[in-house]
C-alpha cells in the first residue's frame, strides 16, 4: 500500500515520538535518563554503586552488599539481632545451622569456625515458618540451609517471618555449637546477658523446681540464690513432668529473651540431668569447658581463648594466631 506524506506524519507521532520521549525521559531530574539512571526514582546524579549491583546506593535497601535485581540483602545473624536490619527489611540469610525444630519454626546459629563467628551473644535467631508443612519440612536439626524471609520485631524479640524460602545445602546432621555457660542470673528476665543469648544454645548449672504449670507445660527453676527461670515446652516436656523439688545437676537449652521475660527451652531429655555422682555424666559436648561433678552438681569451667577469635585453644588449629588457616 502506497502511503501518503499524512499517513507517514501520523506513524511518527502516535509511534516513534513516544518512544523517543520515553527513552528521553529523567522521572527524579537529576540528569540522567531513566534508560540508563541507577536509581531512576530517586535522584543521584552521582550514580554511587558501591557494591556493583546495578543498584544505585540512593535506592538499594543494602548498599555495602551485592543483592542484583529483585534478590534480598544478604546478611548474617549477627547484623539481623544488632538491629542492621529494620523491621519490615527482606534478608537472604545464608549458610546457617539449625539448631532446634518447633511445630512452626526452627533455631539457627552462627557456629564457632563459621565465617564470620565472633562471640555468642547475638549468634542466635528464631525462624518462624508457621504450621505450613513447607518450608518447615525443609528444616532438620544439623543441616546448613540458607533462608529467605523477612526481618521481624516479635514480642520484643527479633525474628526472621514471612519466610519465602528455606535451600537445603547439606543435611548433615553436623555438629551443633557448644552450649554457652552462663549462670540463672546471667539470664533470668532482665539478666544481663539475656537479650544477647536469645536464640543461644546455654547450659546451666545446679537448680531446682519451684514451680509446674501443667496447664502451659512449664516449669520455673531456681538456683541457690533464688534466681528463677520458667522453662518451656516448645521443643521438649518430660513425662511425667517435674515436680516441686526435683533438683537438677545441669540443664541445657535454647534461650528464648524478650526484654521483659526469659524462657529456657529444652531440646530432649538429654538436656535435664538431674544429679551427678561422677564427672562423666556432666558432659555438655563442649570441647571448650572443663566439665566436673561436685557436691552432686555440675560445673562448667571455659578453656582459655589465647587469640580471641572464638575457637578455644583445645580445638583451635592456629591457638596464637586468630582464624583457621
Amino acid at each position: 500500500m502506497k502511503t501518503t506524506p499524512f499517513l507517514r506524519a501520523l506513524f511518527f507521532s502516535l509511534l516513534i515520538l513516544p518512544a523517543l520521549g520515553a527513552m528521553a525521559q529523567d522521572s527524579d531530574g537529576d540528569g540522567i535518563v531513566d534508560a540508563a539512571d541507577n536509581c531512576p526514582s530517586m535522584a543521584n546524579a552521582d550514580q554511587a554503586d558501591a557494591d556493583g549491583d546495578n543498584m544505585g546506593d540512593a535506592c538499594d535497601a543494602c548498599p555495602s552488599f551485592s543483592n542484583p535485581g529483585n534478590m534480598d540483602c544478604p546478611a548474617i545473624i549477627y547484623q539481623i539481632k544488632q538491629g542492621g536490619f529494620a523491621p519490615g527489611s527482606a534478608v537472604h540469610l545464608p549458610n546457617v545451622i539449625i539448631t532446634a525444630k518447633g511445630n512452626d519454626g526452627f533455631f539457627v546459629q552462627v557456629k564457632a569456625g563459621d565465617s564470620g563467628y565472633t562471640i555468642p551473644e547475638h549468634s542466635g535467631l528464631f525462624v518462624h515458618t508457621g504450621v505450613l508443612p513447607s518450608p518447615l519440612s525443609t528444616a532438620s536439626v544439623g543441616a546448613r540451609v540458607d533462608i529467605d524471609g523477612t526481618v521481624t520485631l516479635s514480642a520484643g524479640r527479633i525474628i526472621l517471618d514471612a519466610v519465602t524460602g528455606v535451600t537445603l545445602l547439606a543435611f548433615g546432621p553436623e555438629v551443633l555449637p557448644y552450649p554457652e555457660p552462663v549462670s540463672y542470673a546471667d539470664v533470668i528476665s532482665a539478666g544481663p546477658r539475656a537479650n544477647a543469648l536469645d536464640g543461644v544454645i546455654i547450659s546451666l548449672g545446679p537448680s531446682a523446681v519451684t514451680g509446674v504449670n501443667t496447664g502451659t507445660g512449664e516449669f520455673t527453676l531456681t538456683d541457690g540464690p533464688s534466681n528463677a527461670l520458667v522453662v518451656d515446652d516448645y521443643l521438649f516436656m518430660p513425662s511425667p513432668a517435674p515436680s516441686i523439688g526435683q533438683a537438677y545437676a545441669s540443664i541445657f537449652g535454647i534461650l528464648m529473651a524478650s526484654p521483659s521475660a526469659s524462657t529456657l527451652l529444652p531440646r530432649s531429655g538429654m538436656d535435664l540431668i538431674a544429679t551427678c555422682t561422677a564427672n562423666g555424666q556432666c558432659d555438655d559436648n563442649n570441647a571448650c569447658t572443663t566439665d566436673a561433678c561436685a557436691n552432686n552438681a555440675c560445673t562448667y569451667t571455659l578453656l582459655p581463648y589465647s587469640d580471641s577469635d572464638g575457637i578455644c585453644d583445645a580445638t583451635d588449629n592456629c591457638p596464637n594466631t586468630p582464624g583457621q588457616q
